[in-house]
C-alpha cells in the first residue's frame, strides 16, 4: 500500500500518516486480503519506499521503452 503526497507536507503530517497507514496495515481484515492474493502485507516506508518507487519506475521505462509502448 502506497499513500504519496505533495512534495512540501509538513513532516509531522507525513510521520501521522504513516503511523496510521502501518497501524491499519496490521489489522486482521488487512492481512487475510493480502495473504488470499498471494501476498504478504509490506512494511517499506521513508527513504526505503522512494528509493523502491525510483527503481521502479527505472525499471518499467525500461520495458516499456523496448517494447515501443505507445499510449492510444
Amino acid at each position: 500500500m502506497a499513500c504519496f503526497v505533495p512534495k512540501n507536507t509538513p513532516p509531522a503530517i507525513v510521520q501521522r500518516m504513516t503511523n496510521e497507514l502501518q497501524k491499519a496495515m496490521q489489522t486482521a481484515a488487512i492481512k487475510e486480503a493480502w495473504e488470499r492474493n498471494g501476498s504478504d502485507v509490506p512494511n517499506v516506508t521513508g527513504p526505503a519506499f522512494a528509493t523502491m518507487v525510483s527503481a521502479e519506475v527505472t525499471r518499467w521505462r525500461k520495458v516499456v521503452t523496448e517494447a515501443n509502448v505507445k499510449l492510444d
